[in-house]
């Protein structure tokens, strides 16, 4: 499953990606744009138990601000906001995206263009 925000820069990114990769089920969803990190959260523990990977496409400060809850950095807030196009691989042993929480997902791995992470 890919969700993105539906901005300009941000749809036209998802879907390069979705060319690259057919078989992903591409969803824009609005509120992903200006959401606070509530809302997004809300938004990956809504996501339907049929996938079992996701890519979300979204904007500082909430897409940073959800990545440092997940991997229980800090539960408000960031103190490492994304760089434009970072990406960020997290894993998690839960067996339902409702039981996402503070905490339960470890970052494997993180890529930004042009900038040393």
């Amino acid at each position: 499953m890919f969700i993105a925000s539906d901005s300009s820069r941000t749809k036209g990114t998802a879907l390069i990606i979705s060319e690259i990769n057919p078989a992903l089920s591409l969803i824009f969803n609005h509120n992903i744009y200006n959401s606070t990190m509530d809302e997004l959260f809300g938004i990956v523990s809504s996501i339907s138990d049929d996938f079992s990977s996701v890519i979300i496409v979204g904007h500082n400060p909430s897409i940073s601000e959800l990545s440092e809850f997940l991997e229980k950095k800090v539960d408000s807030g960031a103190t490492n906001y994304f760089n434009p196009a970072q990406i960020v691989f997290m894993s998690s042993n839960i067996d339902s995206w409702g039981l996402a929480q503070f905490g339960s997902f470890q970052k494997i791995s993180s890529f930004a263009p042009h900038s040393k992470i």
